[in-house]
């Protein structure tokens, strides 16, 4: 994600990485960790839109499935687009290439 983003910040955009730790099974309390990015397409900067109108990437856990979701958002400022569940995958089946797939499509959608 770090690799994407920075090379997207040479290119004038903004990215961010959000880690959320979840408080797991073991706490009787089944909180989801994600780790999520989202951009900011230039030339918008950070306080001029909102967050729900930017495109995101999310991979989350489900600890009960013990699966991973990813969801998205192709959503851009004043243009609109659509976001939800683009699926699910067995937590061993996360691997670096899935994550920069992932990414690089909804980048060409967005780009």
């Amino acid at each position: 994600m770090e690799n994407i983003g920075n090379s997207l910040k040479e290119h004038g955009h903004e990215y961010k990485i959000i880690e959320k730790r979840g408080s797991g099974i073991e706490h009787k309390k089944d909180t989801n960790s994600s780790i999520d990015m989202i951009l900011h397409p230039c030339p918008y900067k950070w306080d001029q839109i909102s967050t729900l109108d930017v495109p995101y990437i999310s991979f989350t856990t489900a600890l009960t499935d013990k699966c991973i979701y990813i969801s998205e958002s192709n959503m851009m400022p004043g243009k609109g687009g659509s976001s939800g569940s683009i699926g699910s995958y067995k937590i061993d089946e996360i691997k670096p290439e899935l994550v920069q797939n992932t990414i690089l499509s909804l980048l060409k959608e967005i780009l």
